[in-house]
């Protein structure tokens, strides 16, 4: 063989000084033939390997390429996480990586050898190869996305073999009689997520077995499409309601916290992100026991926790979401944004040891903005968050959040009020950094007409237009307004 497999052990081994890794599961159960394979692939001897995992959302895909990481953890100097579901994140991400090692810039990670770089739910061929850093390494990638073959090998990963669902089960729940675990594997579809939420709620309950299938078998079609298994009834959102009616009825803080983190993104939540301010919290939530709240979810494989924080599978937010009357939602929805807007400070006033503070929640910033349709708290986030990726970010990245804080606002306010000529001159100064001077113009022009009529000429608001504005024209070859120094 041209490598050596290792059995999965019982601890983790020695991982090498510059990693990022989520934690192993340790209910990992079965794909040593996938895992074969991977190995197989990303040993071929090319320069740079890659080898995609793809299959459905629930399936296994980033348990499966973090066993893999864990496994041949060894036979690597460099082992890197990156979540690239959105990707404005992944730069920075792939920055930390090179800041861990002391080099300038991720491309100098060329010069270095036996690396892995796992991006995890990729969408985009594009979103990758714009980010690799060329060189001796290996490159791991999962998507719920095809055509990713001109990358290099993709392993199509199905639902578990019904031998190794049983099995997971029969490892969550101990004496669980084996044709009772096929019965409930049969209900799931073999999904691994539902089989895991399945043997989590049993262990944690005691509820009998046989009392469990009879509910799932009886339960009527989940509406939630996404993460259904072909030719299987049930999804994650049919075991997800079996497990919420036990926690609203017995922990119904734990509830309240699932259906909160349900709108932020599926990136690790920093707890303190609910003990900084428990003013910011629905009144309910801020006079909880968090860690004990925190406890039962996990114990019900709900969430799950890293050092950085609260990890949420993005179909157990969606299941959760899909569940909530539309009062419930929208007021819910409205608390995440709020809760972040309390925490983020405006990156533009604010001082460098804000930043990473953004960095950390401007993943749950992007998810949670896109659940609420109007408010100044969302004008406010949309704002805030345009601004970082401005300073920070891909400039081009600010332009939508911008874009849709000056529609609401326009929609709030009226076209001509202040507050939509103060989005408007934001948009223009990202436009004009991003070499579209014309629409910058545009838009200046029309915010410091509003400006002037609402503040007077002498105002430092006025004086800041017509100097953008002066910019903006310059750039166009045309004649500065009068004012402008």
């Amino acid at each position: 063989m041209l490598w050596r497999r290792r059995p999965a052990p019982q601890a983790s081994p020695p991982l090498p000084g510059a990693y990022r890794l989520p934690p192993r599961n340790p209910h990992f159960t079965g794909r040593d033939g996938h895992l074969d394979g991977i190995r197989a692939g990303l040993t071929a001897g090319r320069p740079v390997t890659i080898a995609a995992l793809s299959g459905l959302g629930g399936v296994g895909k980033t348990e499966l390429a973090a066993e893999y990481a864990y496994r041949f953890g060894d036979d690597y100097d460099i082992v890197w996480w990156v979540d690239a579901e959105r990707p404005t994140l992944v730069p920075d991400q792939l920055g930390q990586l090179a800041e861990a090692l002391g080099l300038a810039s991720p491309d100098d990670l060329r010069q270095r050898h036996r690396w892995l770089l796992v991006f995890d739910n990729a969408e985009r061929v594009a979103d990758i190869t714009d980010n690799l850093p060329g060189g001796t390494g290996h490159v791991l990638v999962t998507s719920r996305t095809v055509g990713w073959g001109a990358l290099g090998g993709v392993v199509d990963i199905d639902v578990l073999p019904r031998p190794d669902s049983v099995a997971l089960l029969c490892r969550r729940v101990p004496g669980l009689a084996l044709e009772t675990a096929a019965g409930i594997a049969e209900s799931l579809g073999d999904l691994p997520l539902a089989l895991d939420v399945a043997g989590a709620f049993l262990g944690r309950t005691g509820l009998p077995p046989e009392d469990y299938l009879k509910t799932l078998r009886e339960s009527a079609e989940a509406p939630l499409s996404r993460g259904r298994v072909a030719g299987h009834q049930h999804t994650v959102a049919t075991v997800l309601a079996i497990s919420s009616t036990t926690i609203a009825d017995e922990h119904p803080a734990a509830a309240a916290l699932l259906r909160l983190c349900a709108f932020l993104g599926p990136e690790p939540i920093p707890l303190d992100l609910f003990t900084r301010d428990p003013s910011a919290l629905p009144a309910f939530l801020a006079q909880a026991d968090l860690a004990e709240a925190v406890g039962v979810l996990a114990a019900y494989s709900l969430v799950s926790y890293r050092p950085e924080g609260l990890v949420v599978h993005r179909l157990v937010q969606a299941a959760t979401r899909h569940d909530l009357d539309p009062v419930t939602r929208t007021a819910t929805a409205e608390a995440a944004v709020d809760l972040l807007r309390t925490d983020l400070p405006a990156p533009g006033s604010g001082s460098p040891h804000d930043w990473p503070r953004w960095r950390q929640l401007l993943p749950h910033v992007l998810a949670a903005v896109t659940h609420v349709q109007t408010g100044p708290g969302l004008v406010q986030l949309l704002s805030r968050a345009g601004v970082y990726l401005r300073l920070h970010g891909p400039r081009g990245a600010a332009l939508p959040l911008l874009r849709r804080a000056l529609f609401v606002d326009e929609a709030r306010y009226g076209p001509d009020h202040v507050e939509a000529a103060r989005r408007r001159q934001e948009l223009a100064v990202v436009l004009y950094e991003v070499d579209e001077p014309a629409a910058a113009r545009d838009l200046l022009e029309r915010s410091l007409a509003i400006h002037r009529a609402a503040l007077g000429d002498d105002h430092p608001v006025v004086a800041s237009t017509l100097n953008m504005l002066g910019l903006t024209l310059t750039a166009l070859s045309e004649t500065p307004p009068k004012g402008v120094r």
